[in-house]
């Protein structure tokens, strides 16, 4: 994840070198669907590459002025909590259940709906376990249950104007993690070091390193009492934050 005086150096890589274009080719290739937008998906968003996630900065730094300190703050409540609250959801979604960012969502949001049941279930059949093990032994932490389980439901209500098969998805995602590989060394790229949901990169754009070894931590407060002073503390310093 870059930090925020990374992120214009990023971004003037990408746009020299129309890395955007490029990503916009790829988007291209998901098939059109009907999608009634309902945020179902949104409970659990899926990881995002640099190079989408740099697309969706420039578009909420120029669309979403307005929307700049709320969504700062949802998305460093994201990072601390996601893991422990299972009512967590993007913080690029509205309360209308909207996707604030459609026009630029990324790749792994786009390709819902658009696989077939068997690729779905297999595309999601890794549950948490690993990430519960690591938390449980490096930490001291036990995840709820309800984050261990998840898994992100199929959707019978996207009207796919062409199902795509795993491979092709798979592909897709490659060809964006390629274009990461122009802005970062491929051994964080391909390693998905940078692999994140959109709210984690953002939040570690907001937070220094330092406060972002703290997530345990918080994770411990609010898992015990269900709030947390420490994140308040953070979410008070990333309130001057600029983009």
């Amino acid at each position: 994840m870059l930090p925020a005086a990374k992120v214009y150096e990023a971004l003037a890589v990408a746009e020299n070198n129309r890395l955007f274009a490029y990503l916009e080719e790829i988007y291209e290739r998901v098939p059109e669907a009907d999608c009634q937008r309902c945020g179902t998906c949104c409970a659990d968003p899926p990881p995002a590459g640099l190079i989408e996630y740099l697309n969706v900065y420039r578009y909420v730094r120029d669309n979403l002025k307005d929307l700049h300190p709320e969504l700062v703050e949802r998305a460093v409540r994201f990072f601390f909590l996601h893991l422990v609250d299972p009512d967590a959801k993007c913080p690029f979604l509205g309360t209308d259940s909207r996707c604030l960012i459609y026009p630029v969502r990324p790749l792994n949001c786009r390709l819902y709906g658009h696989l077939d049941r068997k690729a779905h279930e297999e595309l999601n059949s890794r549950g948490m376990e690993d990430v519960g093990e690591y938390y449980r032994k490096t930490h001291g932490i036990t995840l709820p249950k309800e984050i261990l389980e998840s898994r992100i439901p199929y959707c019978e209500d996207i009207k796919s104007k062409g199902h795509l098969k795993l491979e092709q998805a798979q592909e897709m995602t490659m060809g964006v993690l390629a274009l990461d590989a122009q802005i970062l060394p491929s051994r964080l790229v391909f390693d998905q070091v940078v692999y994140a949901p959109l709210g984690t990169h953002l939040a570690c754009g907001v937070l220094n390193e330092g406060v972002q070894k703290k997530r345990p931590e918080v994770m411990k407060e609010y898992l015990e009492t269900g709030a947390s002073p420490l994140m308040e503390k953070y979410l008070e310093r990333a309130g001057k934050f600029n983009f």
